[in-house]
């Protein structure tokens, strides 16, 4: 089990069956994210979930329109994943993590590092306004079945990104939702209940089960971790340590 909180990534705790109020309170620690920070990718998402709604007044969220593609779906895409970006460079960079010297960037190779932290190609989510197969997408698996750090949605974006007359079917349904269902899992990978970003008013994440939680228009169900993967430490006495977070070891 882990005694200290690594900063920007959420574990379950040990003690009462997975949930226990003794690890409350490190997610609002200023050592953990600047409030003001938090409170700025929270707002980015919330607008993008307000301008999805948006959509669904012109395209129906089914199946049959998974390759509709347009400039607004474009424009709302590569917002999406520019979010996705901002908040794997903040979990890296809180963590001390020391990119290669020879990359100018981050980018996407660094990115999957975080999959070992946070199982992130298990998350899960379901979107209830969709209608069909598509409802429910695990938006990370290709991270957990191959070597390779691709994900499918995030190559789209970029394609489109350099070459939006060539590539401009990319921007389509499919790969927006999948997109936006990544970026919810990343901040739900650090937030969790706090999490308050969907709906316009903001509507925290309500736990159905230890793994499974409901927001307004998504079901999030969350990873299992095993006991020696959880967290272990009473909050109201390690806070008061200068040393009080851990580094993740990337």
């Amino acid at each position: 089990m882990i005694n200290k909180p690594y900063p920007r990534i959420w574990r379950p705790s040990h003690n009462n069956d997975g949930w226990s109020d003794l690890c409350e309170g490190y997610e609002n620690d200023s050592r953990n994210i600047n409030e003001n920070e938090k409170r700025s990718l929270l707002s980015a998402a919330r607008l993008i979930i307000r301008d999805l709604e948006e959509l669904w007044d012109y395209i129906e969220p089914c199946d049959s329109h998974q390759d509709v593609y347009s400039h607004r779906i474009y424009e709302l895409l590569l917002r999406t994943c520019t979010e996705f970006e901002a908040n794997c460079k903040g979990i890296l960079l809180a963590n001390n993590y020391i990119p290669n010297p020879s990359a100018r960037n981050l980018n996407i190779t660094d990115y999957k590092k975080l999959n070992r932290a946070m199982k992130l190609n298990e998350y899960e989510v379901t979107y209830r306004k969709w209608t069909g197969d598509f409802k429910t997408i695990k938006p990370f698996l290709e991270w957990g079945n191959t070597e390779d750090t691709s994900l499918s949605w995030y190559q789209a974006y970029n394609q489109v990104k350099h070459n939006r007359y060539s590539n401009f079917s990319n921007a389509n349904i499919k790969n927006l939702l999948k997109a936006i269902d990544g970026l919810l899992c990343i901040l739900f990978a650090q937030f969790t209940t706090s999490t308050t970003i969907i709906g316009h008013s903001g509507i925290c994440a309500v736990p159905i089960e230890l793994t499974e939680f409901d927001l307004e228009y998504f079901h999030i169900k969350v990873p299992n971790f095993s006991e020696e993967d959880q967290y272990d430490f009473n909050w109201e006495v390690l806070s008061i340590q200068s040393n009080a977070f851990n580094s993740f070891q990337f």
